[in-house]
C-alpha cells in the first residue's frame, strides 16, 4: 500500500478518525497528520498506520480506558501509562507480566516495559506488642497497550488459495498403518520458538534456524519410531504453541515484544511451512494425522497463516486433516479419555472448570480429563477439580532476556503420548531429550 492517496482512501473507507488511529498506533494526532502530508519523512509511522488498516480491523477490542491502580497515575500521549504503588513483596523477584497483575492490569491488554523500585524499613508494634520491623517497597511501572491484530480466514483466503494451487502436483501416501488397534499417538512437540537467536557467550549455548528445524524434526522422528512399537491408529498433531518465535516484520511477539532473531520474516515462514509440510508428511506415512491449532503467545497470526497454507497444501489428502476449529481451547474424545489443547498462557486456574463446560457432551461420555499445554519450557502434572494438566516442556535455546533474568531449565525436552481408548490416562509417555554436545548451529 505504497500509494499514500490509497492509504488515506482506506482509512476513510473504514471511518477511522485521527483519534483512533493514534490510540491504536501509540503516536500524537499531529504526527499521524504529518505522516499522511509528508509520508517520505515519517517511513516509520506510515508503516504503522498500513499495518493496521490493510486488514480492515477497525480494532474495537482495544480499551485503552483501562488504567492500573496505585498512588499516582500518569497517561502520556502516545498511550503509555506510568504509575507508582506500594507493596510488601520483593519486585526483584516479579516477573513483568507479575508487575503488571500488581497493578491489577490485564496481562491481555497491558505489557509492563518496565519499572524501578524503592525500599525501606517502618516498625510496627507485632501482636505480643513488641516492635516487627517490615520491609516496604515502592514500585513504579510503564506500561504500553497491546494493540492485536487479530487475522480473520477470509482476510488471508490467499495465502489457503495458494497452497491449493501448488498442492494439485502434489501426491500423497497411504499410511503404512493399516490395522485398527486402539491407541492414539499424541504429538506435542512445543515451544519450538523456529527463528530464535542464542549465542553461546551470551546465554552458555546456541540456538539458530538451523539448530531449531534439527532439534524439531529428530525429536518427531525418534518419537514415532518408539511409539510404532506400541501401535497406533492415528496421529494429533498440535500446531502453533510458539512455532515461530515472532509474529511480524519488527522481528515481535504478538504483544509487541521484541525478540533476538536470526531470520528475516519472509524466509522464517517459508523455512516453517516446509517443516511443517515435512513433518506433516512423514506423520502420515504412518498413520492418518489430525492437525489442530493451538495458537501461543508469539506467533498468533503467523501460526494461523501456516494453519491455512497446510489446509490448502493438504486439501485433499484424505490422510492429513486440518481442523476447522480455530478457537483458543480444542477438545478431543479418546475413547474414555477426554483431551484438552490450549497453550496455556491466558486461562491460568479456569483451566480445569473450562472443560466441562465447554465439552459438556464429551465429558459426559469419558471418566479421565486431561489438559496438554506448553509456555512454561518446563514439565510438570497438577491436578484440581477432578482434571489433570500436562504441561509438556520445550526444546527451545534460552536467549539472552531469559538468560539475564534467571529462566533457565535444567532439561530441554519434550514428549510423546499414547492414549488407550479402553484405558484412562495416558497408556505411555515417551520422552524426548535434547543432546545439546552434538549440535553445531550457524556460529
Amino acid at each position: 500500500m505504497s500509494d499514500i492517496n490509497i492509504l488515506r482512501h482506506r482509512i476513510e473507507e473504514l471511518g477511522i478518525t485521527r483519534e483512533r488511529l493514534s490510540e491504536l498506533i501509540g503516536v500524537s494526532k499531529s504526527t499521524i497528520y504529518r505522516a499522511l502530508n509528508k509520508p517520505s519523512r515519517y517511513k516509520d509511522t506510515i508503516e504503522k498506520i498500513e499495518s493496521y488498516v490493510s486488514l480492515g480491523e477497525t480494532m474495537d477490542n482495544f480499551e485503552p480506558e483501562e488504567e492500573p491502580t496505585g498512588e499516582t497515575v500518569t497517561r502520556k500521549e502516545d498511550g503509555t501509562i506510568s504509575a507508582t504503588k506500594r507493596t510488601t513483596e520483593n519486585p526483584a523477584n516479579l516477573s513483568m507480566e507479575k508487575i503488571a497483575e500488581l497493578f491489577e492490569l490485564d496481562t491481555d491488554k497491558w505489557e509492563c516495559t518496565g519499572y524501578t523500585a524503592k525500599s525501606w524499613n517502618t516498625s510496627m508494634k507485632g501482636e505480643d506488642g513488641k516492635p516487627t520491623m517490615t520491609r516496604n517497597y515502592s514500585v513504579k511501572g510503564v506500561f504500553k497497550p497491546i494493540v492485536k491484530v487479530e487475522p480473520k480466514r477470509e482476510d488471508i483466503k490467499w495465502v489457503f488459495e495458494e497452497a491449493q494451487k501448488q498442492s494439485n502436483a502434489y501426491e500423497y501416501v497411504k499410511p503404512k498403518q493399516t490395522d485398527k488397534n486402539d491407541k492414539v499417538l499424541v504429538l506435542p512437540v512445543l515451544d519450538a520458538h523456529i527463528g530464535k537467536l542464542a549465542w553461546r557467550g551470551e546465554t552458555d549455548e546456541n540456538y539458530d534456524i538451523k539448530i531449531a528445524v534439527n532439534r524439531f524434526r529428530e525429536a518427531v522422528v525418534n518419537i514415532v519410531t518408539r511409539a510404532q512399537k506400541e501401535g497406533f491408529y492415528k496421529i494429533i498433531f498440535p500446531l502453533g504453541n510458539d512455532f515461530f518465535q515472532y509474529d511480524n516484520i519488527q522481528n515481535e511477539t504478538t504483544k509487541g515484544t521484541r525478540v533476538d532473531s536470526d531470520i528475516r520474516w519472509k524466509k522464517l515462514f517459508k523455512v516453517g511451512v516446509e517443516l511443517l509440510k515435512n513433518t506433516l508428511d512423514y506423520c502420515s506415512s504412518f498413520a492418518p494425522v489430525d492437525v489442530i491449532l493451538v495458537q501461543g503467545n508469539h506467533d498468533n497470526a503467523m501460526s494461523f497463516y501456516a494453519f491455512e497454507s497446510l489446509r490448502g497444501w493438504y486439501f485433499n489428502n484424505p490422510f492429513v486433516t486440518i481442523d476447522h476449529d480455530i478457537k483458543t481451547r480444542t477438545y478431543r474424545q479418546i475413547g474414555v479419555n477426554l483431551i484438552g489443547f490450549t497453550h496455556g498462557d491466558k486461562e491460568r486456574d479456569n483451566l480445569y472448570r473450562l472443560m466441562q463446560q465447554e465439552a459438556r457432551e464429551l465429558w459426559g461420555k469419558t471418566k479421565y480429563s486431561e489438559w496438554v499445554v506448553g509456555h512454561l519450557h518446563k514439565s510438570y502434572l497438577d491436578e484440581k477439580q477432578g482434571v489433570r494438566k500436562r504441561v509438556v516442556g520445550s526444546m527451545t535455546g534460552t536467549d539472552a532476556w531469559h538468560y539475564e533474568q534467571g529462566y533457565i531449565g535444567s532439561l530441554k525436552a519434550t514428549q510423546g503420548i499414547i492414549y488407550h481408548k479402553k484405558q484412562t490416562g495416558p497408556y505411555l509417555i515417551i520422552h524426548e531429550s535434547v543432546n545439546v554436545e552434538e549440535e553445531e548451529g550457524q556460529e
